[in-house]
């Protein structure tokens, strides 16, 4: 048995091995095209949140710089505050406080320097004299 190929026969195996051949092409572009849009896909979305995370920069700097300028602004009223409050001069609470704690020193400093022996007693020799103390109290506290 000898297999003769005839024109039909090669014909027809021929346009049976092309079509079986466009058929893996067809398949091969489908695949192709599946990949690209999914790549496409992908790259849509990491351009979207490349973008976003630009104006989410931009959206921090902008708060940041806003909220810098209010603190300098703050900053700036409170030193022009204190510089009008040094213009005034003190209080009149603290002048009295100043005045009454100057007057104790001035009464308690005798004490103080009889407790540490800069100056003579001022009392007799024959009475004995108390014993000093450490810490010297003020007879009447400030509030």
């Amino acid at each position: 048995m000898k297999f003769t190929m005839t024109p039909e026969s090669s014909y027809t195996s021929k346009v049976e091995e092309w079509t079986e051949r466009e058929m893996q092409l067809n398949r091969l572009h489908e695949e192709i095209l599946a990949k690209r849009e999914s790549l496409l896909r992908t790259s849509t979305n990491y351009f979207k949140q490349q973008n976003h995370t630009g104006r989410d920069r931009l959206n921090i700097t902008n708060n940041a710089t806003l909220r810098n300028k209010s603190l300098i602004e703050d900053i700036e009223e409170l030193e022009d505050e204190i510089i009008a409050e040094n213009d005034e001069g003190p209080a009149p609470k603290f002048l009295l406080l100043k005045n009454n704690y100057w007057s104790m020193v001035k009464g308690m400093l005798p004490l103080w320097e009889e407790a540490i022996g800069m100056k003579p007693s001022r009392q007799s020799s024959s009475v004995p004299s108390p014993k000093p103390r450490s810490t010297p109290k003020a007879s009447r506290r400030i509030k």
